[in-house]
């Protein structure tokens, strides 16, 4: 009986602390540079185990947590910078958004936050990392928008760096498209 008292007491006392938005919302906060931040961001939209909290964040975060030995020093700071960028991000989020639209503004900071955490300078051996945690992931339409975005963002950085145009003069669409740089005897 005493064992049963205690499981009804313990259950109702998890049950009143999940229910109130002030202790979740702080036990949130507490996350901001952990995985766990995904749980406790489905705790408070609800979107299930196909949403974006569960099946995207939460699970791309694990595998590349899973797969650090893969990376360099500066890839394994690049996954720690972007990791707590977009929960940075995630978490000033208005509860009122619906799952759809969560999924949709979370996947609109995905390429700030890898630019911003140093994407584009990664070494070969990192990207070839990024690519094995993602996998066929990078199949599906909104990753590959994503990754596209990506690519034309660390592109323009590149012919930048290289001097050889003013990147902000051409629109954004010519980036999707391969430039190859002029032969030495088109130079003189």
């Amino acid at each position: 009986m005493k064992y049963f008292l205690f499981i009804c007491i313990a259950s109702f006392s998890s049950l009143a602390l999940a229910q109130d938005p002030q202790l979740e919302e702080q036990r949130c906060e507490d996350l901001l540079d952990s995985c766990e931040f995904y749980a406790c961001l489905e705790a408070e939209y609800s979107c299930g185990k196909k949403g974006y909290p569960i099946s995207f964040g939460q699970k791309f975060c694990l595998k590349y947590e899973k797969k650090l030995f893969k990376f360099t020093t500066i890839g394994k700071n690049w996954i720690n910078k972007t990791k707590k960028c977009l929960i940075r991000k995630l978490s000033v989020y208005s509860e009122d958004l619906s799952c759809k639209e969560l999924k949709k503004q979370a996947f609109k900071d995905h390429v700030p936050c890898y630019d911003e955490s140093g994407y584009c300078e990664l070494a070969k051996k990192d990207l070839k990392a990024v690519k094995k945690v993602i996998g066929l992931t990078m199949l599906k339409p909104r990753v590959a928008k994503s990754g596209l975005e990506l690519k034309a963002v660390c592109h323009q950085k590149r012919l930048r760096s290289l001097g050889w145009i003013n990147p902000s003069e051409i629109p954004e669409q010519l980036f999707l498209i391969p430039v190859q740089p002029p032969e030495d005897d088109q130079l003189q």
